[in-house]
């Protein structure tokens, strides 16, 4: 699966989704509020949805997207996001979101 990143102005819902490698495949969900993790059966982060990004992200912004991408990292009692958007004036946003695992 190639990346598929876009803002979907009618719902309000950012997605980022890395693809899976070739051997990796869809598991499950994280929720955490308005944030919806994508997990692969290898443990990967592949996918984040946000729900009402217009809440986190000024609306211009995500109407201008030229490109975006979302670095993860987790352990046993947190997940650490990092999305990043570009637009095309020529502006960059680096968003940093930690979400507590519940275990």
């Amino acid at each position: 699966m190639k990346n598929n990143n876009f803002y979907d102005e009618k719902n309000d819902i950012l997605s980022l989704h890395n693809g899976f490698s070739n051997n990796d495949i869809f598991k499950s969900n994280i929720e955490a509020g308005n944030i919806i993790l994508d997990l692969s059966d290898k443990g990967n982060i592949v996918g984040i949805e946000i729900m009402e990004a217009s809440d986190l992200f000024d609306i211009s912004e995500l109407k201008n997207i030229s490109e975006m991408k979302f670095e993860a990292n987790k352990n046993n009692k947190w997940i650490n996001v990092n999305i990043i958007i570009d637009n095309f004036n020529k502006k960059s946003i680096t968003v940093p979101s930690e979400i507590n695992v519940i275990a």
